[in-house]
């Protein structure tokens, strides 16, 4: 499995001012836990519940029971969520085994005018998908230096929790002025072989 980071900066009349693209290289233990609940279950039985850190640095238990369902596992964001699904920040600390969230998430003055994904698609021997957000700076010059995945999980007790699952710090910062939008794309790519 590989997967892209990819984010361009438009100005407010659509004009593409900068493109950078990036392997990702980070995703967390959060990933792998909630990735080994899914994998170990089989055959109706429960998903192991696992224990998962969420963006508070609480430790939370997921999944809930066999009534696991679609929703209890999502990166999606509703319409104007600047601070869930794919999220940005400005914190270049680099990761350990132990991070659990953005150093420094970027939300004010921000706000979200698309949040996509696209259908599964099959090319050769890869088999790939995208998420995307469209996010509009409304405020002062930001410096986009981390990007991240924060899913939504409902923990035992039926509360909705946040925890991050992929953290990257860029190789290079990227400025977003006031009024330009900035295109933050993650691409995950499985290759057959």
């Amino acid at each position: 499995m590989k997967a892209y980071i990819t984010l361009e900066v438009w100005d407010k009349n659509g004009k593409l001012l900068k493109k950078h693209k990036e392997k990702c290289k980070s995703f967390l233990k959060n990933f792998a836990i909630a990735l080994r609940s899914f994998i170990c279950a089989f055959g109706g039985a429960a998903y192991p519940t696992v224990n998962l850190t969420d963006i508070s640095g609480n430790t939370i238990q997921w999944p809930d029971d066999v009534s696991l369902h679609f929703g209890d596992f999502a990166l999606a964001c509703y319409r104007g969520e600047i601070d869930k699904g794919i999220v940005i920040g400005s914190g270049t600390t680099a990761n350990t085994v132990d991070t659990y969230k953005l150093e420094s998430i970027l939300t004010s003055n921000l706000s979200v005018y698309s949040y996509s994904y696209t259908d599964i698609a099959v090319s050769d021997s890869t088999v790939s998908f995208k998420l995307q957000k469209k996010i509009t700076n409304r405020g002062a010059t930001i410096n986009v230096n981390e990007v991240g995945l924060y899913a939504r999980v409902e923990d035992n007790s039926g509360q909705e929790k946040i925890v991050c699952i992929a953290r990257d710090v860029l190789s290079e910062t990227i400025q977003v002025q006031q009024d330009q939008n900035l295109v933050a794309e993650y691409e995950i790519k499985i290759t057959v072989g």
